[in-house]
């Protein structure tokens, strides 16, 4: 069964022995770190319909980080460990009463995974094994402030049946009334990249640019999807 100790202590392991495999390379590990924007997209339908209330006349921001330990094993090849961040911030001030109503969702993940260079300069292609979980932020639109024909999907739910929320496998973290922040379960998936290294065979304070698709369960047969650009800066 996939725990996150076994997932850490796998990581370990690869670190370890990706450092003795490069031990004669030159720039045995680098580090980069930077932005990035994209497009989530939830397989939640309960979250999208919320989602689509607020934006629709509302706000709408999708900022993230990128950052990755790499391990060079020879010239064509690197193991590398990251970490992705998307901030995904919805608002709207004409739906709760004149009150700014918001959703706003973080997805972080974990990645092991490898970089292959096919001889294409700084080119690379990138695949890894990803660990995530997403916290919703969203304060509590009232009723009077919904539209009339927003669906509500909560009214086949008889009083005593316990609430249903966007996600429906996770817990509620923190509620004091008017805001709610729930956790999703955390699942593993997969991370898929294109990259190009200006830094590759050269100065090492150079930038890369690149896409990643992410794709990871969210149980109950939900699966979230990230298409995101980055920029970050290699050191």
């Amino acid at each position: 069964m996939f725990t996150k100790k076994r997932f850490f202590t796998f990581v370990g392991f690869i670190l370890l022995v990706s450092a003795a495999c490069a031990a004669e390379s030159k720039r045995l590990v680098t580090f980069d770190a930077g932005l990035s924007t994209g497009i989530p997209v939830y397989g939640d339908s309960l979250l999208r319909s919320e989602n689509a209330l607020l934006t629709d006349g509302g706000k709408h921001a999708i900022i993230g980080t990128v950052c990755d330990i790499n391990f060079r094993l020879s010239d064509g090849i690197t193991f590398f460990v990251g970490n992705d961040n998307v901030f995904d911030f919805i608002w709207n001030k004409s739906v709760n009463e004149g009150k700014t109503a918001y959703f706003h969702h973080i997805d972080s993940a974990f990645f092991p995974g490898l970089k292959i260079y096919p001889g294409l300069g700084g080119f690379n292609i990138s695949c890894g094994y990803s660990v995530g979980t997403r916290w919703d932020f969203h304060s509590k639109v009232t009723q009077s402030g919904t539209p009339e024909e927003t669906p509500k999907p909560e009214e086949e739910n008889s009083p005593e049946d316990p609430v249903i929320t966007p996600n429906l496998v996770k817990s509620v973290i923190a509620s004091d009334g008017t805001t709610e922040i729930d956790s999703a379960l955390w699942g593993n998936g997969f991370r898929i990249g294109l990259e190009y290294d200006f830094s590759y065979k050269s100065e090492p304070n150079l930038p890369s640019v690149g896409l990643y698709y992410r794709f990871c369960p969210r149980g109950n047969y939900h699966w979230d999807n990230v298409f995101a650009l980055y920029c970050v800066m290699n050191f």
